[in-house]
């Protein structure tokens, strides 16, 4: 019986320290803004945005963004319409929840692979025709975290938006972490 009670015991601790460990960083909570370069088929946008992320166990953090990229123009030169050149504006929103997977470096850094979902809508305005889409997209890509002090990283990430409107995304920011 006392091994019995022993062996509860051990596993019983075991569990404790297990869950302890995996939720070490478990709640932990950031915000922050960022600037971000989009390049396409079409044109190249500038965008500002922000982020909201949330660890829920200590490798994994949640992210949810709202990306604005400022309306670009293009330019239409072909045998269609002569020898004039013909320019449109393009301009987009972007709504991503993507899953990071951190990996420690050291205190200061941490990289991660990410993988998630957008939805992207697109507003092209051309001669007098104003057309907007809303299109669904997989996001792959990867990041870096750069720990000044314990409140506030600043954060660089790469990512490829694959769907309607693929894109190739790269931006720059602060996070500020708080509990």
């Amino acid at each position: 019986m006392k091994i019995i009670f022993k062996k509860i015991a051990i596993i019983a601790v075991s569990a404790m320290f297990m869950i302890y460990t995996a939720t070490a960083q478990q709640g932990e909570k950031a915000a922050g803004g960022y600037l971000s370069l989009a390049v396409g088929d079409v044109v190249t946008n500038i965008g500002v945005g922000g982020k909201f992320q949330y660890n829920v166990l200590d490798p994994i953090r949640l992210e949810g963004s709202l990306s604005l990229f400022l309306p670009s123009k293009f330019t239409v030169n072909d045998g269609w319409f002569g020898s004039q050149s013909l320019y449109g504006t393009l301009s987009m929103w972007d709504i991503s929840a993507n899953v990071h997977y951190l990996i420690n470096v050291s205190d200061q850094y941490n990289v991660y692979p990410l993988l998630g979902l957008s939805l992207l809508g697109a507003t092209v305005k051309f001669l007098d025709v104003k057309d907007t889409e809303t299109g669904i997209g997989l996001n792959i890509g990867g990041g870096m975290d750069f720990n000044i002090n314990e409140q506030v990283a600043i954060n660089g990430e790469i990512r490829g938006r694959f769907g309607e409107w693929s894109r190739f995304i790269i931006s720059v920011g602060l996070i500020f972490k708080f509990n």
